[in-house]
């Protein structure tokens, strides 16, 4: 149990580290997410995460099926896929992606890794209510509400055309092995 609290603070005092003091962040929900790539070097997670795929996002979900873990990722033009997370590293990790388990990431236009909650941020904190996921646009770079119509700009931190709260931001890091994403709570 020792070990494990080392390896966990070890990883996230790196992530604070590598983030420098993300001002973009600024998210309350809780939220946090490990995924190693020196493991699960495939799949549409990790082509979003490597340098050069710029302005390519991914939904990511860790669901539980037969008593296995999978984190689920899903692009813009609608490919799935699922990696089992079953080493005992992985397997005594507790995942939780934001206020309905889905997160949004990926690298902007301009290179930042970015890491989004899935929910609308206006719908949700108005009705109090974590049930408004969001939907690719057809070109990958933005995400819609259904809800209230707000279509909020990925490339952007988040921004919505039309006005109000932009997405929940968390603090992210790679270190071209292991993705952190995490909240100061």
């Amino acid at each position: 149990m020792r070990f494990t609290k080392k390896i966990f603070l070890a990883l996230a005092a790196s992530a604070l580290a590598a983030c420098g003091g993300n001002e973009m962040y600024n998210s309350d929900i809780f939220c946090y997410f490990t995924y190693n790539t020196s493991i699960h070097n495939t799949g549409l997670l990790w082509a979003a995460l490597q340098p050069g795929n710029y302005g390519e996002f991914v939904f990511v979900s860790a669901p539980v099926a037969g008593g296995v873990r999978y984190v689920v990722a899903q692009n813009s033009s609608g490919q799935t896929d699922r990696v089992a997370i079953t080493t005992a590293t992985e397997t005594r990790l507790t995942y939780s992606l934001g206020a309905n388990d889905g997160l949004i990431i990926g690298r902007t236009t301009d290179g930042q890794l970015v890491a989004y909650d899935r929910q609308c941020p206006n719908c949700s904190r108005e009705n109090n209510l974590y049930r408004y996921s969001l939907s690719f646009k057809s070109n990958g770079q933005a995400v819609h509400c259904a809800t209230c119509k707000r279509d909020y700009d990925l490339n952007n931190l988040g921004n919505s055309n039309g006005g109000g709260r932009k997405l929940d931001q968390y603090l992210v890091s790679y270190n071209g092995a292991v993705l952190i994403v995490h909240n100061k709570q």
